[in-house]
């Protein structure tokens, strides 16, 4: 490449540089928190017809982690939240007389809430995830352990701008639930047959714990000045 051609082309850069860079915030989270659950025993499978159990729920909810993001001086702002956790919970394989098929079949759910609580206006929730975990052990003698524990990391992303709610300065915050119910895993249905009946968001889990959270925010001007006009 000529010196000539060289020349022009910096010259061109330099005309088309944006007067005003794009301006970009980086906040993380300063206390974040774990979860741990109440797991409730279920209660004994009833073979009398017609006869409701006596069970309990519990439905618990975790403040996770929050950021906050001052976008005041952005024009135009957009925002990326990252969120990551690691997903802890242990599995009792050891089967029972009061509940069939207790150590075939295992499922975890969760729900994790991102809200936005912008200037002075209510707290709203801007996306929900489902988390869910299920899985079966063959109900061979050799397949059967008496404690497991997993642990599966699970992380999520948020982009938006700001345009749509007509904000500047927005706390951001993830909370974790679940319910845990004591109601029987299985319903007789047939002599010896059982499917299931359960609504609790933990079967055959013992432990259950989110832990490890970690929340982080980008925000990003649009551009420098939305009234410049460029020149390209």
């Amino acid at each position: 490449m000529s010196d000539r051609l060289r020349k022009k082309r910096c010259n061109i850069r330099k005309e088309t540089k944006h007067l005003n860079p794009k301006k970009i915030i980086f906040e993380c989270d300063k206390d974040p928190k774990e979860a741990v659950f109440e797991i409730l025993e279920p209660v004994a499978v009833s073979f009398i017809p017609d006869e409701p159990p006596d069970s309990q729920r519990i439905v618990e909810n975790f403040p996770l982690t929050k950021v906050l993001i001052d976008a005041r001086r952005l024009v135009r702002p957009i925002v990326f939240i990252e969120f990551s956790s690691q997903i802890l919970f242990k599995v009792e394989t050891v089967p029972t007389t009061t509940l069939p098929q207790a150590a075939s079949l295992f499922r975890i759910r969760l729900k994790f809430i991102l809200t936005r609580k912008c200037d002075n206006g209510p707290e709203e929730t801007v996306k929900t995830w489902e988390y869910e975990k299920s899985f079966t052990f063959l109900d061979a003698e050799s397949n059967i352990i008496n404690e497991r524990t997993i642990s599966i990391p699970f992380s999520v992303v948020h982009c938006e701008s700001l345009i749509v709610c007509d904000c500047d300065c927005c706390e951001y915050a993830v909370t974790v639930t679940a319910t845990s119910t004591s109601e029987p895993i299985f319903e007789e249905v047939d002599t010896g047959n059982f499917e299931l009946f359960t609504t609790s968001d933990f079967i055959n889990i013992e432990e259950a714990r989110v832990t490890n959270t970690s929340m982080s925010g980008f925000a990003q001007a649009e551009c420098g000045d939305c009234c410049l006009v460029k020149k390209y």
